[in-house]
């Protein structure tokens, strides 16, 4: 989660953050965020919007989508 790695206190929802995370990169085969520092991912994951998983799979039920955003925000 961007707060873990900008030392900031965490609880249970990085760990929440983190399965979506998982959940996206399963359901597209990408990492929703990448640059080519760790520092730039974290960057990106606190100031870029998920990118929408139907930019990858278009037919992806929105069941599926709401289940990817709930858990990666």
């Amino acid at each position: 989660a961007p707060e873990q790695g900008f030392s900031k206190n965490i609880d249970g929802r990085a760990d929440e953050y983190a399965l979506g995370i998982v959940f996206y990169e399963m359901i597209t085969g990408i990492k929703p965020f990448s640059a080519d520092t760790p520092m730039a991912v974290l960057l990106k994951q606190q100031t870029d919007p998920l990118p929408s998983p139907k930019l990858y799979v278009p037919d992806l039920p929105d069941g599926v989508i709401t289940a990817v955003i709930v858990c990666g925000e």
